[in-house]
């Protein structure tokens, strides 16, 4: 496959691996200390810094398991 056959695909990657450190960074980041800010309680902020990690990893291994 060259790029000349499937760019759209190639696009398409391309977007996601600019995209998906944008989105860890920042919801990584900033989400945590704004629910601080709205005064969320402790295992609120926790759920919130941990939720996203661990729903990642089971749908890795959904994907390994359905692939």
């Amino acid at each position: 496959m060259t790029n000349e056959t499937h760019p759209s695909s190639l696009s398409g990657v391309t977007a996601e691996g600019v995209l998906s450190p944008t989105m860890r960074g920042a919801g990584g980041a900033y989400l945590s200390a704004y629910a601080l800010y709205v005064n969320a309680a402790a295992a609120q902020v926790g759920l919130i810094a941990t939720l996203p990690a661990l729903v990642g990893s089971f749908a890795q291994l959904l994907a390994a398991w359905g692939g």
